[in-house]
């Protein structure tokens, strides 16, 4: 059976550190916040929620572990890491260098210059639109968004990180600090048109979208009277696949502004670069603005996601709007319609 809970050796922000890099190698999105005395991590997995604590302490070294379920799946490779042997004193084990440290550090090189981040937000829910953000971070604007979105023990937080409503009041802020942001998405009604086509597949859409939305933010900086160097620009965009980004991206044609900049995408941008989480952060304070319409439309508040819960409220909508209402309204390809419809 696995360790309910684990005292290490390593102070807290080590912990913290190496639990995080863990945590983003190991799930596709988590949330981190703040509890009495430490961190608490919540994450997805295949066998479900986990959740991870972790408290320092303020008069012995070291710090403690506790997991929420004492068949947690992976805790011993946790334990195993942190100290060699459950439960004893130690350090973490080897050098070896993380997924996260390596993203991290290919970032780092950017993180004083002027860039453009852009990520987006709504592909993995059913109900509600797509909204791609690209963001402008220059020296004018870049500390401000580093003391709303960096911190020492946390690293920098993106959409994930936050509560919905901390999520909307960081975007307001964002969005009052950033040089310039923009804009582009697709509604539900426009995803199911497009995504229907034979020619057409999720990640071009995306990619069409980041490309539009980075294209639009450049050539409005082109006009100011002290036009960004566009060669020594880099974009950043938190990476969703290997190959539509960069043949966009070299379409001299429709991308004149965005073909002439240094171009990186990296899975985990939003976690390793202020830009993209600014990006990432925006655009899902848009997208809880979308669903808020769809529910005071409804009148009930709609699910997040695309899980059972989001079923329920979908056969609830299907039986009072019907069909075509859906169909404006939820992206048709998920499998909650093939569950929802009778």
């Amino acid at each position: 059976m696995s360790p309910k809970s684990i005292n290490v050796g390593l102070d807290f922000k080590e912990t913290t550190t190496y639990l995080r890099s863990w945590i983003e190698n190991n799930s596709e999105s988590f949330y981190e916040h703040k509890i009495q005395s430490g961190i608490q991590y919540k994450f997805n997995t295949s066998h479900g929620e986990r959740i991870i604590n972790i408290y320092y302490s303020k008069t012995k070294p070291g710090s403690r572990i506790v997991f929420n379920d004492p068949i947690f799946e992976q805790a011993n490779i946790i334990a195993r890491d942190l100290n060699g042997q459950p439960g004893t004193q130690g350090g973490l084990l080897g050098n070896k260098e993380t997924k996260s440290d390596v993203r991290r550090k290919s970032l780092t090189k950017y993180k004083n210059l002027a860039r453009v981040g852009s990520d987006e937000s709504g592909k993995g829910d059913y109900f509600g639109p797509i909204i791609i953000c690209a963001v402008l971070l220059d020296e004018t604007s870049r500390a401000t968004i580093e003391e709303l979105l960096s911190t020492h023990v946390f690293g920098i937080r993106d959409s994930k990180q936050f509560t919905d409503s901390q999520n909307r009041n960081l975007a307001e802020a964002l969005k009052n600090n950033l040089s310039d942001f923009e804009i582009f998405s697709y509604s539900p009604l426009d995803y199911n048109k497009l995504h229907n086509a034979k020619t057409s597949n999720l990640n071009t859409l995306i990619g069409l979208g980041h490309s539009t939305a980075i294209e639009q933010l450049l050539s409005r900086q082109s006009k100011k009277t002290n036009p960004l160097h566009l060669e020594d620009l880099p974009v950043i965009v938190d990476q969703f696949d290997r190959k539509t980004m960069p043949k966009l991206h070299s379409l001299a044609e429709k991308y004149p502004m965005f073909n002439q900049t240094q171009f990186i995408q990296t899975p985990k941008a939003d976690a390793n670069d202020l830009a993209v989480a600014s990006a990432s952060i925006i655009a899902r304070a848009i997208w809880l603005e979308e669903l808020d319409k769809l529910s005071q439309e409804i009148g009930f508040n709609i699910s997040k996601g695309a899980g059972p819960k989001v079923d329920e409220d979908a056969r609830k909508i299907l039986n009072q709007k019907g069909l075509e209402w859906l169909n404006n309204n939820v992206k048709m390809d998920f499998k909650n319609t093939t569950r929802v419809l009778p």
